[in-house]
């Protein structure tokens, strides 16, 4: 009889739940897609995170996201930060002006029902590029357009951000009048706009190229923006200075 209520006892366990790996705490859920991470400032570093149940009968946790142990000068921008197994969220990590090294960083996941559970990865703040090209300055011959919309011209002026090496900041951002900043990589000619949110709302990232010679540059950038509803609408400008 005590053998078979050990066995019950270890069924119940794996349908319902493990511990975690860093509490006691049984939870319900499994984390994917924690790995190491290298940010620069020319380039942001992205944990791309799936949430699933333990077992299809395992108990439906809701989950809240956050991060501790970030080095000053790296900022993360989590998306959704909640959400009930299965879930994805994207986590990107911008560094603006950190000091290099190698950090343990904690993902947070709170759950009424299981409490707070830490998962540990690496955050490697790589050296910075040195900035030995320049965009910077007015582009009259603009051109966006986004898949809900019509394309449209406007003038776009571009500033080199005198704190942090290879940041950029678009003045006018595709017409809008806020100002959205970027990071170049002077090696291969590419643009990385980190996720970031707007005064009306709107979340915007994208990535993008560049060429210059001695009389023109040309930008080409492909961006995403995204309502507080999470509606995105896939967008594109071009920069003829």
């Amino acid at each position: 009889m005590k053998k078979f209520h050990l066995l019950i006892l270890l069924v119940a366990v794996s349908l319902f739940g493990c511990r975690s790996r860093y509490s006691n705490t049984v939870v319900t859920y499994k984390v994917g897609g924690l790995g190491a991470v290298t940010v620069t400032p020319a380039q942001s570093g992205e944990l791309a995170l799936d949430f699933t149940k333990i077992t299809a009968v395992a108990t439906s946790e809701n989950l809240t996201l956050s991060l501790s142990g970030l080095p000053d000068g790296v900022t993360a921008s989590i998306n959704p930060k909640s959400g009930t197994p299965p879930f994805s969220s994207s986590i990107i990590l911008t560094d603006n002006n950190a000091a290099e090294g190698i950090y343990t960083v904690n993902l947070i996941v709170h759950s009424t029902l299981s409490g707070d559970n830490s998962y540990s990865f690496i955050l490697t703040v790589g050296t910075p590029v040195n900035n030995n090209c320049n965009i910077a300055g007015s582009y009259p011959n603009s051109t966006a357009a986004c898949s809900a919309n019509g394309s449209y011209d406007f003038v776009e002026t571009i500033m080199n951000d005198s704190t942090t090496p290879n940041k950029i900041i678009f003045n006018n951002f595709v017409a809008t009048g806020y100002h959205v900043y970027g990071f170049v990589n002077c090696g291969n000619g590419t643009i990385n706009i980190p996720s970031q949110s707007l005064p009306n709302f709107i979340t915007v990232w994208g990535t993008g190229t560049f060429t210059s010679n001695d009389s023109t540059t040309a930008i080409a950038v492909s961006y995403t923006t995204m309502t507080q509803d999470s509606l995105m609408n896939s967008c594109q400008f071009t920069l003829i200075q």
